[in-house]
């Protein structure tokens, strides 16, 4: 014997039970789900009946065929009228709330039959099934709770439910204070969501609002003549306002309507107002609201193509007003000036445009222009200028890497090195700089100069690494001379220490390799007795050491400290060269010579002989006479300074002659980089036009040097005479490669 067959009642009381929150235990829903399993099982049923209204039972297909009434039919019928009733009462309930009011009883009234109804479609699990699974119209038991909660109580109320929520979000927007929560516009929205009624019944209306809303404001913030400045912070503000509150209260997927929205609004329609505010903000270092700016337009499409060229206008006019004033001699500040303007500008561009490539490039393209043709460098003759800027920064280099530099400590000796390699990236002239640095860092070596080894090699580092092995490779073979020598010194020193040769003499040396140390003036000179002894004895070790090598000692690079006490009886410790040093001490023998007797005391040529009295007496040691041509040993100098470094003079008129020089052998030295370049290329690609060779050739060498369309044309001449290359006969603009 079967189960018995319950009554429609006792299910419709079990569902009264759950819309009225009664009694609502496991033991209810058990109860439910067996009895509504049990009844839709019964067979007794066979009364003809029409289908229900929301939904065609299957499987009758057509109104003029007669209809049977299955249990799961009459059950699922009840329970419509039953929920249709319910709704009707919660109607009659929201009635008699008045505005303010109604949404908040309307969500207390959805929370409860939302619940429910949960419950409900549980226990009907078996309807959900077998009856109304390929249904198009209802998917389940919650679905037609839905429906039927929308044409009852969303039909009636939704004017004065949405109005009601409109109305507290243009409030919160003008700053009142909304006597509607947000957790109850929450609460109506995610209603009208399950429902699948969001868009149309709200966010139609609510965007159309939004739009009317900040169309009026922005009218009245710019007629009100609102700064840049303001006026970014403010939408700004406001869009993130309108994101906090889709977050809190809409439905994720207003956003991007709203966005787009507020972009057109606020941005797009205003891109000529905040464009005009662009050169403003970046006067005032406002770096927050360039930000902005960047941020907003960037969502825009083609907002900020307009911004790239108005940022290297404005670099390159605040780099000229910054270098204008400057004295074109004092190399410090004007390296520090570039340094500051590419520092300046490249930490807006990684704090308020992203490090966006587009605004880098304006800043590589107009750091070009300004830091190899600016006002300091238009101060210097037309011959001159082509190679200042690449002096300068070399003088620069020196400066900071020499004794005595101003830079304190390791940590902004890295930094300064790390934006001096920034700058040489955008020196057109790299080969004029290595050249002129490398002499700098030759003296620095020779003379012991340096402020810290560390420093020198971290620098040659950072060289190699941003241009290549070739581009420092007499640096780092200088340094391991330098390394090389210390070894040899200490050597030689043991060995006359072990040989009882000690003099009073402080000897040190130093042997360059030829070829890769700059060239120096080779000199004759007659050197004190002592140091001529010390010179022999070293040249006898290194031959003994080295077989097949030659030496030949620079005296014009050779440093010494001699003390007197010659002048007013007061002690003086003073550097010299060697040349001045020999001089010097020849006035240990009387107080006055003719300029003919130093000559052959000396044993330097008239010229040289020349050069080193004038540097000392421009230092006030020697007195040269106008007419007799008699030099005299000055008792009266006086020197507040104990040390004093007389060798410094020298130096400073040499600097100006190897400057001049220079120009003349880096045009040679390109004209040989740039014939090996086109050998190179042809031979590679067998064959190449005109164009096509002079783009690959300045793609090449744009890491040394940015050579001249005419000297490269010159070259290419220069490699046809040689036959290297020759043109095509059928087509005179093709090169072919000669093997």
């Amino acid at each position: 014997m079967g189960p018995l067959v319950p009554s429609i009642e006792e299910i419709l009381h079990g569902l009264d039970g759950m819309y009225r929150r009664e009694n609502m235990g496991p033991g209810l829903w058990m109860s439910q789900h067996q009895l509504i399993y049990n009844y839709c099982n019964s067979t007794s049923m066979t009364t003809p009946l029409a289908p229900p209204t929301m939904i065609q039972a299957t499987p009758l297909e057509s109104p003029h065929k007669t209809y049977i009434e299955t249990p799961c039919h009459r059950i699922y019928s009840k329970f419509e009228d039953y929920i249709t009733n319910y709704c009707e009462e919660v109607t009659e309930t929201l009635l008699e709330f008045k505005a303010e009011q109604l949404l908040s009883a309307y969500c207390r009234e959805w929370a409860d039959y939302r619940f429910s109804s949960s419950v409900m479609h549980s226990t009907a699990d078996y309807l959900n099934r077998h009856y109304l699974q390929g249904s198009k119209e209802v998917k389940s038991m919650f679905h037609m709770t839905l429906v039927i909660w929308r044409k009852s109580i969303i039909d009636f109320f939704q004017d004065r439910l949405v109005s009601a929520v409109l109305e507290a979000i243009q409030s919160e927007r003008k700053g009142q204070k909304s006597i509607t929560d947000n957790r109850f516009i929450a609460e109506f929205l995610r209603s009208l969501v399950e429902m699948e009624i969001y868009e149309e019944l709200f966010e139609i209306d609510f965007l159309k609002a939004t739009e009317e809303f900040y169309t009026r404001e922005i009218q009245n913030l710019l007629s009100s003549n609102v700064s840049g400045k303001e006026y970014l912070q403010k939408i700004n503000r406001r869009i993130q306002e309108e994101q906090i509150r889709v977050q809190l209260c809409l439905h994720g997927s207003t956003w991007t309507p709203l966005s787009n929205l507020l972009l057109q609004t606020m941005v797009r329609d205003q891109l000529n107002f905040i464009h005009s505010n662009f050169d403003v903000l970046l006067d005032a270092q406002a770096d927050l609201e360039l930000k902005i700016m960047y941020d907003l337009c960037s969502k825009v499409p083609g907002s900020l193509k307009g911004l790239y060229g108005a940022l290297e206008t404005y670099i390159n006019k605040y780099a000229e007003d910054s270098l204008t004033p400057l004295d074109p001699r004092d190399h410090q500040t004007y390296a520090r000036t570039l340094l500051n303007i590419i520092d300046r500008f490249q930490s807006i561009i990684d704090r308020s445009f992203s490090m966006d490539p587009h605004f880098l490039k304006s800043l590589d393209t107009a750091a070009m222009k300004f830091v190899n043709e600016n006002p300091v460098i238009s101060k210097f003759p037309k011959k001159q200028r082509s190679m200042k800027s690449a002096d300068l920064v070399a003088k620069f280099c020196d400066g900071m890497m020499r004794k005595g530099t101003r830079i304190d400590g390791d940590l902004e000796m890295e930094e300064t090195q790390k934006k001096t390699i920034k700058l040489l990236a955008y020196l057109n002239d790299k080969d004029i700089f290595i050249k002129i640095f490398t002499k700098y860092f030759a003296r620095r070596l020779i003379n012991g100069q340096s402020a810290s080894e560390e420093a020198e090699t971290n620098f040659i580092a950072k060289l190699t690494e941003a241009f290549g092995c070739e581009y420092t490779f007499r640096l780092t073979k200088m340094v391991q001379d330098t390394q090389v020598s210390k070894d040899l010194s200490s050597e030689f020193k043991d060995q006359r220490s072990k040989a009882s040769r000690a003099t009073k003499i402080e000897f040190g040396i130093q042997v360059l390799s030829t070829g890769t140390w700059p060239s120096f003036q080779l000199i004759n000179l007659n050197l004190p007795r002592d140091l001529t002894t010390t010179a022999e004895r070293f040249s006898e070790f290194y031959i003994r050491k080295f077989s097949g090598r030659k030496l030949s000692w620079v005296h014009t690079q050779s440093r010494g400290e001699i003390t007197s006490t010659a002048f007013k009886k007061k002690k003086y410790v003073f550097g010299v060269t060697t040349p001045q040093m020999v001089i010097m001490l020849l006035f240990n023998e009387q107080l006055q010579y003719s300029l003919d007797t130093i000559r052959e005391a000396s044993g330097m040529d008239q010229k040289s002989t020349q050069l080193v009295l004038g540097s000392l007496a421009n230092s006030g040691i020697l007195k040269i006479g106008d007419s007799e041509g008699e030099v005299h040993l000055n008792l009266d100098y006086s020197n507040k300074k104990v040390r004093v470094d007389l060798s410094r003079i020298t130096v400073d008129t040499q600097e100006t002659r190897e400057t001049e020089a220079v120009q003349k052998v880096v045009d040679e030295n390109r004209t040989f980089i740039i014939s090996a370049a086109i050998v190179r290329i042809m031979k590679m690609r067998k064959q190449s036009t005109h164009q096509n060779l002079m783009t690959e050739l300045i793609d090449q060498l744009k890491t040394r040097f940015k050579p001249k369309v005419e000297l490269i044309k010159k070259c290419i001449g220069m490699m046809i005479e040689k036959e290297y290359i020759r043109r095509n006969k059928d087509d005179r603009d093709i090169y072919e490669y000669m093997a």
